[in-house]
């Protein structure tokens, strides 16, 4: 590790450039955010041109600081979270060429969270000391202690870089890795865009939620008999109640347990032991309680904490993590937006800002559309291109005409075509569809053979995944399963490998959508005429526009480029219509 005068630094700076390789390049810096007066402190580059030495430049000794070398354009970097030091490169006027090791590793394996700490154990099998991050990096001098920290962040990031790098091309899926690369300006969009709150709406919508987590808890305790002493949020106490009045051992047994041998009170469970126990009072107390649960969900999830969010224009800004599931789907935090409530009453909470609207897209049944191209099945193409797959397979399942099913038909449809699709049996069909197990597995019989390829794509990808232990995205990334299903903590079998291709293709679709629709509007002039990128949330894209004339474009603009996105990921399905977009005053008006 050396600390170099800028000119050393600069030099070594010319032998990267004309190297062309890929260079780690880490940044120290005063804060989290440049828009926020924070600044880089440190620079460390390794890579092949340092003969994998991490050399640290101190840009108080470097006139104009990060903004002062070109050379920063020039060179192809990699970093480990990309968005922090790209945040950093394009206030300072760089908009090099940035690679990312953990989407790198993304792309090869699937997704992850994971720190550099737990990278450079994961992989290089090295302890990572992280205890000089929250130093004061603002200090006048920095410490020995400092200066090695960041050094040695540089030499683990090339590390992993030649670790990963070459096993894109090996596995190739490089179309997805690029794909996972390429969204960046999108995603730093979104977080810098973000979604107005209204506030006032919002505090009547958390009293609201309140009233009903209070009405179901006067409701269980009504039912029961309990006293004011019984807490109702206690998984303890509520073990104890059901232990000690559930006569039926085999019940008891059947209900699933934590490790610590309490009862799982999750929605799952609760639906499925309520369903167990119809026509009980035993029935009617689970269902308030996961109703109470709901309530008491969206008070800690989008309640006071939410509104706590907003900057003083009430705007909330999620921050986008890329790949962070092992489907590579998207997850988000403070807020998480991926969590989002679908129902209107939410939605309303996010409003245009003044003088301009909302305009929103998304992909209609995004997954039953990519699990009848994966599974090449004509007939589900048929009943998409019908316009409500559900009540058409409701029609097909109760043997009725389509303007004759009644909703409890299409729930009980819409239920069956996404267990199904993920390889579900007839406990899970039976419990969320709300029909006797005997009825749900003659349903299932009867859609596997409306929908053959569908059963044919499920046996494939498991045999295929059972085989050689990996998983295929569309035109995108390869995943290595876990050993156990993260869903039902069971040895993974058919339901991941049916689920995984389904939901990380459908995220392939949404990153090729983003992009672009992201480079039309800079294209089209769109951007430039104030034209943002809002959110991304699972099908749907949001954009802020102006009203008018700009909006209509907008609307326009991004409906196309997200079709454009799914015919690039799937460029031999049917050329049919497969995105919805509208201009709203709250995102609710899209519901």
């Amino acid at each position: 590790m050396s600390l170099l005068t800028p000119t050393e630094f600069r030099n070594m700076l010319g032998y990267v450039v004309r190297s062309s390789e890929l260079h780690a390049l880490d940044l120290e810096t005063t804060g989290l955010d440049p828009a926020l007066g924070a600044e880089a402190r440190l620079a460390q580059v390794c890579g092949p041109a340092t003969h994998h030495q991490p050399y640290v430049v101190d840009f108080r000794q470097v006139p104009g600081g990060l903004a002062a070398w070109s050379e920063w354009e020039e060179g192809r970097w990699a970093a480990f979270n990309f968005g922090f030091e790209n945040k950093f490169l394009q206030s300072a006027g760089h908009s090099p060429e940035l690679h990312d090791v953990g989407l790198m590793k993304a792309s090869v394996v699937g997704g992850s969270r994971a720190s550099l700490a737990r990278m450079a154990y994961d992989d290089l099998g090295v302890e990572l000391n992280k205890d000089e991050q929250a130093s004061d990096w603002s200090a006048p001098v920095l410490t020995e202690d400092q200066i090695h920290y960041a050094a040695e962040d540089a030499r683990i990031t090339d590390r992993l870089v030649q670790h990963w790098h070459p096993q894109i091309s090996v596995c190739g899926v490089e179309q997805g890795y690029l794909r996972l690369i390429r969204v960046l300006d999108a995603v730093a969009d979104c977080e810098a865009t973000g979604l107005r709150l209204d506030r006032r709406y919002h505090a009547n919508l958390t009293l609201e939620w309140q009233r009903r987590a209070y009405e179901s808890d006067q409701k269980l305790r009504a039912l029961l008999g309990l006293g004011p002493a019984f807490n109702i949020n206690s998984q303890t106490q509520i073990t104890e109640l059901m232990m000690a009045g559930i006569q039926d051992q085999e019940l008891l047994g059947m209900w699933p347990k934590t490790p610590t041998k309490k009862l799982k009170l999750d929605d799952r469970t609760l639906k499925a032991m309520a369903h167990a126990t119809t026509g009980s009072v035993l029935s009617d107390w689970l269902a308030e309680l996961d109703a109470y649960h709901k309530q008491f969900k969206y008070l800690g999830l989008f309640g006071p904490s939410l509104s706590g969010r907003c900057d003083a224009e009430d705007v909330v800004h999620s921050q986008y993590h890329i790949a962070a599931a092992i489907t590579t789907r998207f997850s988000c935090s403070k807020p998480n937006a991926q969590q989002f409530l679908k129902e209107p009453e939410f939605r309303r909470c996010f409003i245009a800002r003044p003088g301009r609207v909302l305009v929103v897209a998304d992909y209609s049944q995004i997954e039953l559309v990519v699990a009848a191209e994966l599974g090449d099945d004509q007939n589900l193409r048929d009943a998409l291109a019908s316009g409500d797959v559900h009540r058409a397979t409701a029609a097909f399942m109760f043997r009725c005409n389509e303007e004759d099913v009644i909703p409890a038909q299409r729930r009980a449809a819409k239920s069956i075509n996404f267990g199904i699709v993920y390889g579900a049996g007839a406990a899970s069909v039976s419990v969320n569809a709300g029909l006797p197990y005997e009825e749900a597995a003659a349903f299932i019989q009867r859609w596997l053979a409306a929908y053959p390829g569908i059963d044919r794509y499920r046996q494939r990808s498991t045999q295929h995944m059972l085989d050689t232990w990996e998983l295929r995205l569309q035109n995108g990334c390869r995943v290595v399963p876990p050993k156990f299903d993260p869903e039902t903590g069971k040895p993974t079998g058919m339901p991941f490998a049916s689920n995984c291709p389904i939901q990380g293709s459908a995220a392939e679709v949404q990153r090729e959508g983003m992009i672009q629709v992201m480079e039309r509007l800079h294209r089209t002039g769109l951007y430039q005429a104030g034209v943002r990128m809002a959110a991304s949330v699972h099908d749907e894209i949001l954009l802020d526009s102006p009203e008018g004339e700009v909006a209509q474009e907008a609307a326009r603009v991004l409906a196309e480029g997200m079709q454009a996105g799914f015919e690039l990921v799937f460029p031999d399905a049917p050329k049919r219509r497969v995105v919805d977009a509208k201009i709203c005053s709250t995102w609710a008006e899209k519901s």
